[in-house]
């Protein structure tokens, strides 16, 4: 069986920039935190899904770039306010779950 890394190596980029983008140690205001989330879901859209993903997709498939491309584009549209609101309901609700793990590590 062959196995293709090249979504292993996107996975891992996605992880790194919405690590980069979100990591704080203090608590980060709530608007703050919605520009974090749109600067990085827009970045991994952008870098991972459309170019990277894309270029894999090709590497498989054997068919055009733009090709690919093309039919990828609307859809990173529609799901960039679907993460960004999806991330930001998530974060907010969990908050408090989170605060109380971190406050028990550090004791």
């Amino acid at each position: 069986m062959l196995v293709f890394v090249g979504f292993t190596i996107s996975a891992i980029c996605k992880g790194l920039i919405y690590g980069f983008a979100l990591y704080k140690k203090e608590e980060i205001e709530k608007k703050e935190l919605l520009l974090r989330l749109v600067a990085a879901s827009f970045t991994v859209i952008l870098i991972v899904d459309l170019l990277m993903n894309t270029a894999w997709l090709m590497i498989i498939n054997g068919k055009a770039f733009f090709v690919i491309l093309s039919s990828r584009i609307l859809i990173e549209i529609i799901m960039l306010p679907v993460q960004v609101t999806t991330m930001f309901i998530l974060i907010n609700a969990l908050k408090p779950t989170i605060k109380k793990y971190l406050s028990e590590e550090n004791e």
